[in-house]
C-alpha cells in the first residue's frame, strides 16, 4: 500500500520543520519588510526567502526560538513591482519546512510620479494669521505638511491630517513664502512614506475687518435708515451674509456717496460685494454699478481731484433674464459674492469712498449686504 510513497521518500522519510506562520510582506519604497510568527520547533535554525524565480533574497538566522515571538527580514534593493515571495524555515541538517508564498509590492518611482499634491481651494491672509482651505486629499494621501517663517523668524512645520479642510498659520511674518507637500502611504502595510515636491501656497491678503469702521466729513453726511438700528454702515463688515446690511434712504438721485476707514493702510486688489440675495435678488436697492474711490488720507473734498479713482464695480446677472425673473445659477452667483479684479499697481489708500451710480430696479435707495477687501497692507 506504501509503494507511490515510497517512489518519492526514496532511502528515508522527508523531514520537514515547522513552517513560519502569518508571514505578510510590508511595501516599501524600493524595499519589503517580511514579518512572521515563530513556531513551537526548537530545531529551526534560520529563515530564507526566495522570488518566484528561486532566487534567493535573503536569508536569517535564529538563536533561539521562542514560540510566538515575531520576525522580520528586510528586502532591501528591491525594483518597483509586484512579487510572489516563497519562505521556508530550516534546521542545522538542510532539513526545511514546506513552502509558504506570499504576495508583496515594492514602490517606486513610477508610484512617486503619480502623486497628486493636494489642491489648495484658498489661502488668505487674515490679521495676524493664515487660513489655508483645502481640496479634498488624493485616497492614498496622509496629511499636508505646511512649513512657514514666524514673526519671531523661526521656521514652522505644521502637520493637516487628511480629514481636516483647513489649516491655520499663526503667527505668520507677513510677505514671506509658504510652501506645502503632501506625505502619501501606498497601502496600510507600508513602511515608507513617499512625498510630493513642494509647492507654494499663492497668497491672497484680506484686509482686517475688525479694524473697519464708520468714517465721513460734514460733506458726505449718513442717510441711514433706521439710523443707529440694524442698518447702520457697520453692517459692511459684520460677517453676515444673509437679508439687509448697510441702508440709506432715498434723498438725492443717484450718483451718491457714502465713505468708511479701513483702518489700515493698504493697496487694493480686489473688493467682493455681497448683495441682499434672500429677499431681494436682482431688484430694489440692490447696486447694479457703482464707483470706488480711495484717499490715503482724511483730507478730501467732494469734488474727485481729491481722490484716487479704483475702479468701477457692475454687477452682473448670469440668466440675462428681465428684472423680476431669475434663475438657480443667478441665485448660486449671488450667494457667493461678486468679485471685481482692481488695476495693478494702484497706490496704497485708507479711506473709501463709494459712489453708487445705478441700482437693479432704479431705486435711489440703496442696500449692500456686506463689502470685502483684498490687498498688500502696507501699515
Amino acid at each position: 500500500m506504501d509503494d507511490t510513497y515510497r517512489d518519492y521518500v526514496g532511502e528515508g522519510e522527508i523531514v520537514y520543520v515547522s513552517k513560519a506562520d502569518s508571514v505578510t510582506a510590508h511595501s516599501g519604497n524600493n524595499r519589503m519588510l517580511l514579518t512572521w510568527v515563530q513556531g513551537a520547533n526548537p530545531k529551526v535554525a534560520g529563515i530564507r526567502v526566495f522570488d518566484s524565480d528561486g532566487e534567493l533574497l535573503a536569508e536569517q538566522l535564529i538563536e533561539e526560538v521562542v514560540p510566538g515571538k515575531s520576525g522580520e527580514i528586510l528586502l532591501n534593493s528591491m525594483p518597483e513591482g509586484v512579487y510572489s515571495l516563497d519562505v521556508f524555515t530550516f534546521d542545522d541538517k538542510g532539513n526545511t519546512s514546506v513552502k509558504v508564498t506570499v504576495p508583496g509590492t515594492s514602490y517606486g518611482e513610477r508610484y512617486q510620479e503619480s502623486l497628486q499634491t493636494r489642491r489648495v481651494e484658498k489661502a488668505v491672509y487674515q490679521g495676524e494669521h493664515v487660513q489655508i482651505d483645502w481640496f479634498r486629499p488624493a485616497s492614498d494621501a496622509i496629511s499636508t505638511e505646511v512649513v512657514y517663517e514666524d514673526i519671531h523668524g523661526d521656521e514652522i512645520v505644521i502637520a493637516t491630517p487628511r480629514g481636516e479642510a483647513r489649516t491655520i498659520l499663526t503667527d505668520f511674518k507677513p510677505k514671506t513664502p509658504i510652501k506645502y507637500r503632501t506625505l502619501f502611504m501606498p497601502d496600510t502595510t507600508s513602511i515608507d512614506t513617499f512625498y510630493s515636491e513642494y509647492m507654494v501656497v499663492q497668497l491672497e491678503y484680506l484686509l482686517n475687518k475688525a479694524k473697519f469702521k464708520r468714517w465721513n466729513t460734514a460733506d458726505f453726511p449718513y442717510t441711514e435708515y433706521n439710523m443707529g438700528s440694524i442698518y447702520n454702515i457697520e453692517r459692511l463688515w459684520d460677517e453676515v451674509y444673509t437679508e439687509y446690511g448697510y441702508i440709506y434712504l432715498e434723498t438725492d438721485p443717484l450718483p451718491r456717496s457714502f465713505t468708511f476707514d479701513l483702518g489700515q493702510l493698504a493697496s487694493i486688489e480686489r473688493i467682493r460685494l455681497s448683495p441682499n440675495w434672500s429677499s431681494q435678488l436682482y431688484k430694489n436697492g440692490n447696486i447694479k454699478k457703482a464707483e470706488i474711490w480711495g484717499s490715503a488720507t482724511p483730507d478730501v473734498s467732494t469734488d474727485f481731484s481729491t481722490w484716487t479713482y479704483l475702479g468701477t464695480l457692475e454687477s452682473v446677472k448670469p440668466s440675462g433674464l428681465p428684472l423680476g425673473q431669475e434663475t438657480a445659477e443667478d441665485l448660486a452667483y449671488a450667494q457667493a459674492g461678486e468679485n471685481f479684479k482692481l488695476a495693478d499697481n494702484l497706490p496704497p489708500v485708507r479711506y473709501i469712498r463709494f459712489v453708487v451710480q445705478d441700482t437693479w430696479s432704479g431705486s435711489i435707495s440703496m442696500h449692500i449686504t456686506e463689502l470685502t477687501f483684498w490687498g498688500e497692507i502696507i501699515k
